[in-house]
């Protein structure tokens, strides 16, 4: 088993959880509904959605998304490591790369999926001791798409980190991930017509409707043409092209002989 699967991310997951439910869910008269609850985890505030204007707004998202980027940075260098280390045991000796290479990133996929499901189940709990959280239908459904888009986007994230890595080394795989990452919540504010082709944006549940009738008459505020089913389809296929680079990336790249790291390959 690998070396990254161990308790430790799993205890960040309950950290960060109990952070996001402190700061960003604000409670209304002692209560407040499960739909509001996610919505404010993406930067809503009551009827208000995140406003792209604003740049403290957009500060203020880039702090919510920071449990995750904590993450993205632990899994995706520690994956590389991992298919270094590797490489001495398994490729020397291993017919068929891609499928040590499905293995891996299905088995990393869950413990990305783990820490989201952990991260959101503290977030429910902690504001349940602050607070009376009411069922609704339309939050079960946010839930879902909120635990869903959030775990596509982080495991793009961990993947595009050890793709990089694997040609110019960890470090700079981080740094370049986590810039791309702050200039997409930057170019937020580019307005509502740059929205679709910036992939954050996905995140922002607030900004979006949906093809659920319930589930959209409760979104008054979100913007035309943009809808979260359509988010979850395109987070996911930039997961299955991701995927698939790896897979020729593993392939046909010689770890026995290349070290990133030290700029040798």
């Amino acid at each position: 088993m690998r070396k990254y699967q161990n308790g430790s991310i799993y205890l960040a997951a309950v950290i960060a959880g109990i952070f996001l439910s402190v700061s960003y869910v604000n409670p209304y008269e002692g209560k407040i509904l499960l739909s509001e609850l996610v919505l404010q985890l993406s930067g809503s505030r009551g009827e208000f959605v995140l406003n792209y204007e604003n740049a403290l707004e957009l500060v203020e998202l880039a702090m919510r998304l920071l449990p995750d980027v904590i993450m993205e940075a632990f899994l995706g260098i520690a994956l590389y490591r991992h298919f270094c280390t590797a490489s001495v045991y398994v490729f020397s000796r291993c017919a068929d790369r891609r499928k040590w290479y499905w293995k891996e990133m299905l088995s990393v996929g869950r413990d990305v999926f783990i820490f989201q499901g952990i991260m959101m189940a503290t977030v429910i709990i902690a504001a349940v001791f602050r607070c009376q959280v009411q069922m609704d239908m339309p939050g079960v459904y946010l839930l879902a798409c909120h635990l869903t888009l959030y775990f596509l986007w982080s495991y793009s994230m961990v993947v595009l980190i050890n793709l990089i890595a694997l040609k110019f080394g960890s470090s700079l795989s981080f740094s370049t991930v986590m810039a791309m990452q702050s200039i997409g919540i930057v170019l937020l504010g580019a307005g509502k017509i740059a929205m679709r082709i910036n992939p954050i944006a996905r995140l922002v549940l607030g900004w979006q409707r949906s093809f659920v009738p319930k589930v959209d008459s409760i979104q008054t505020s979100a913007f035309e043409n943009f809808y979260m089913e359509e988010s979850l389809l395109v987070l996911a296929v930039i997961n299955i092209v991701l995927l698939i680079i790896g897979a020729a990336i593993v392939k046909n790249h010689d770890l026995l002989i290349s070290d990133s790291e030290i700029g040798v390959g």
